[in-house]
């Protein structure tokens, strides 16, 4: 079946299906990964992602339309308005020479 094409061998417990397994393969932790080796560049992009889904949140009450709403968070989290916002937070909040 298709789903056997994806996701292998069935190894699957009686009642569920290859597409289950996949998806429960796709959503867990890793455990063989190494955190501590991610690099700066996978940061942001994991930081980009975190931020984007924090201002979608912000931004989807009150209702809005799908483009409207889909053209406000771009504006948001765009790099340029994202160093804009470093340079008010960073005179609001100095850092530290450490920092």
């Amino acid at each position: 079946s298709s789903d056997e094409e994806i996701s292998g061998p069935s190894t699957k417990a009686a009642g569920t299906h290859a597409s289950d397994d996949l998806l429960l393969d796709i959503l867990s932790p890793s455990s063989d990964k190494k955190t501590d080796r991610i690099g700066p560049t996978q940061l942001a992009f994991v930081g980009d992602i975190v931020y984007e889904l924090y201002v979608r949140c912000r931004y989807v009450w009150p209702s809005r339309r799908t483009t409207d709403l889909q053209s406000t968070v771009v504006n948001t989290v765009r790099a340029e308005t994202q160093s804009k916002l470093l340079a008010c937070m960073m005179k609001s909040f100095p850092f530290t020479d450490k920092e």
